[in-house]
């Protein structure tokens, strides 16, 4: 029986978003919404449970045109509270995020 994770935190690149596939809302004051897709991806060779892309509008097909990978994700256990590497991996790896602005988001 395959487990459903409890969460699946992402991590992704906002400079590669594009912004001509943003949904607009259908009410007023709510939207543009950005549509993604979590592929699995369980043989990644950095330990990410999924990779994430950007999907538009459904097309007269009922088809999604999708854009190169915006990062990645992590399943986590619903149990234990460690992420699916972490569980394989023992100690986690520390991530050098280095210094952040929100001045440089492009949006």
């Amino acid at each position: 029986m395959n487990k459903i994770p409890k969460a699946i935190t992402a991590s992704i690149d906002v400079s590669k978003i594009d912004k001509s596939m943003l949904i607009p809302g259908k009410t007023p004051g709510k939207g543009p919404f950005l549509n993604i897709k979590l592929q699995n991806t369980p043989n990644s060779p950095y330990g990410d449970d999924y990779l994430v892309k950007q999907t538009g509008p459904k097309q007269a097909d009922g088809r999604r045109e999708e854009t190169d990978p915006l990062g990645n994700a992590r399943a986590w256990d619903l149990g234990g509270g460690q992420s699916s590497r972490e569980q394989s991996a023992g100690e986690p790896e520390p991530q050098d995020l280095g210094p952040r602005s929100s001045d440089d988001l492009p949006f």
